[in-house]
């Protein structure tokens, strides 16, 4: 449980810090608005890994931490498909682009979580 914690937690540093830097040369090229979506993206690795934080301040059983991970790691992100399914039926492209960014970082950390606790 462990090493997944802490695997974990140096993935979600290092995906954040490569999408922030990608965000970045954005700006450099004046494409900010896309700059933007990528922060978006960058701050949901934060939200996981206080999600990750709780689970294992919630449960000293490695089960019981895998269970309760991705339990939250399912209802977190179902507040933002809402939100996509929402946008897309008003036309809303740049809080449909918000959500997508948003949860493909979720999507790319559940597989991650899901890599490491295989292992």
């Amino acid at each position: 449980m462990k090493t997944v914690i802490e695997n974990m937690n140096k993935f979600l540093e290092q995906r954040k810090a490569e999408v922030l830097e990608e965000a970045a040369r954005l700006i450099a090229d004046e494409r900010k608005d896309e700059s933007n979506f990528l922060k978006a993206k960058a701050n949901i690795y934060d939200v996981f890994k206080a999600l990750l934080g709780a689970s294992s301040k919630a449960c000293n059983d490695k089960n019981a931490f895998y269970a309760d991970f991705k339990k939250r790691a399912e209802t977190v992100p179902a507040v933002w498909r809402k939100s996509l399914e929402e946008a897309s039926r008003h036309g809303d492209t740049k809080k449909v682009l918000t959500e997508e960014a948003k949860l493909s970082a979720a999507d790319e950390i559940i597989a991650k979580f899901d890599e490491l606790i295989k292992m």
